[in-house]
């Protein structure tokens, strides 16, 4: 009989140093580039801006808003080796074109190599998963520290 392939655990890809709490960014394009940062934050600001610009891009084919004030911005991006993830929570929601009309304030940004597609829409999949558990999402907005907000993740 085959084996069937381990799930993944967004809890191998999120950890504390990649999630920011009660940030204030006020735009679109700030939101984009704080994930970036936060995504690639050992990596050289060329990098960075690069992430920022491709995640802008991918926006503009349409909103990676989810809806209920959630959105995974995602976007291929070359020269990385393995999945770059960030998660940021604003302290005040902004307008990011929903499809409930609502403003978002957790954000999910999925950087991946090129050819990296299974990795990509695995880690899609189970965010999106996770994300639509109601207790998930109450967790996630009541977290009161980025170990918190990761611990939300591990029991999703």
């Amino acid at each position: 009989m085959p084996k069937t392939a381990e799930p993944l655990k967004l809890s191998d890809y999120f950890g504390p140093d990649r999630v920011e709490l009660n940030a204030a960014c006020t735009s679109r394009k700030a939101v984009l580039m704080h994930l970036a940062e936060l995504a690639l934050q050992e990596r050289e600001t060329a990098q960075t801006a690069q992430a920022a610009k491709l995640l802008a891009e991918r926006e503009k084919l349409g909103s990676t808003a989810l809806g209920q004030g959630l959105a995974l911005p995602h976007t291929r991006m070359p020269g990385l080796t393995g999945p770059a993830v960030a998660a940021l929570r604003l302290t005040e929601a902004i307008p990011f074109d929903a499809p409930d009309g609502d403003p978002v304030r957790l954000f999910f940004a999925l950087l991946v190599p090129e050819d990296a597609n299974p990795v990509h829409l695995d880690l899609l999949a189970a965010l999106a998963r996770a994300l639509q558990r109601p207790e998930c999402y109450a967790c996630l907005n009541a977290a009161a520290t980025p170990a918190d907000f990761c611990a939300c993740l591990e029991d999703a």
